[in-house]
């Protein structure tokens, strides 16, 4: 894994399924439509397991990945019905948003994109995840104006079926492109 320091966070693309099962649709969340304020992921590595003999540590076991989560922070998670596509949210007639006995989130993908300290566009993605919906909160206007609420998802990610996880590469404007590496990490193939 490539160690980079990261410069700001442009936007996030979540893939989630289409409705009739073949391909994706992709969401992005940027400053128009949504606006990313922070991410951050966790458990790329798996806990490590130390072997001891003679007294002494002799073997370290840290292979696969650990249990993988991604933290998403956005300044309007309702733009464009990302909330109800990555959360598997029906409506009825009337336009009321149900969440039951049935509801599932669906498995999506995730792609980050961040800048490099030299400019460049560095993307992070996971595979194979599902969301959980959001802790909602309601707060009274205070005099001198109001300061929104901004919705936290969370989600817990795992290998896909390429036993792949977790992607991270920086834009060289030639070989690698956004749309490149969100087809990598959806396992599409380029044709």
């Amino acid at each position: 894994m490539i160690i980079i320091a990261l410069v700001g966070f442009e936007k996030a693309i979540i893939s989630v399924p289409k409705e009739g099962g073949v391909g994706v649709d992709q969401l992005v969340i940027d400053k128009t439509g949504g606006g990313t304020i922070e991410a951050s992921i966790s458990g790329i590595s798996p806990d490590q397991t130390t072997v001891y003999a003679s007294n002494v540590p002799i073997w370290v076991s840290a292979k696969g990945v650990g249990e993988l989560t991604a933290s998403l922070n956005v300044f309007d998670l309702y733009k464009n019905n990302v909330y109800e596509r990555i959360m598997g949210i029906t409506r009825d007639a009337d336009g009321v948003a149900m969440v039951g006995q049935d509801t599932e989130a669906p498995y999506v993908s995730v792609v980050f994109v961040s800048s490099t300290a030299d400019g460049k566009k560095m993307f992070l993605g996971l595979t194979k995840g599902r969301f959980s919906h959001p802790e909602l909160a309601l707060n009274t206007t205070e005099s001198g104006g109001t300061e929104p609420n901004t919705e936290t998802i969370e989600g817990s990610f795992v290998t896909d079926s390429r036993g792949i996880a977790y992607m991270s590469g920086v834009e060289d404007g030639t070989t690698l492109t956004l749309e490149k590496f969100i087809n990598k990490v959806n396992n599409v193939s380029e044709g």
